[in-house]
């Protein structure tokens, strides 16, 4: 997966945090200027999926470190 800009990335979390709060996504898309409430759909989903796979990444570190020291 790509690098994201840090002010895309940005925006992307604060969509999440909107829906989080209960907002539409089309209140998201007036809120961070998106052209409708698909921009603010894929804006969501986007950081979602950044967080799924950072987690994984993440335990295959610490897994990795276990053998590591197993070993």
């Amino acid at each position: 997966m790509r690098r994201l800009d840090p002010e895309i990335a940005q925006k992307h979390e604060r969509a999440v945090s909107l829906k989080t709060i209960g907002f539409s996504y089309d209140q998201i898309a007036d809120e961070l200027g998106y052209a409708d409430k698909s921009g603010a759909w894929r804006a969501v989903k986007s950081s979602l999926d950044r967080a799924i796979i950072e987690s994984v990444n993440h335990m295959r570190f610490i897994q990795s470190n276990r053998l590591d020291t197993l070993l």
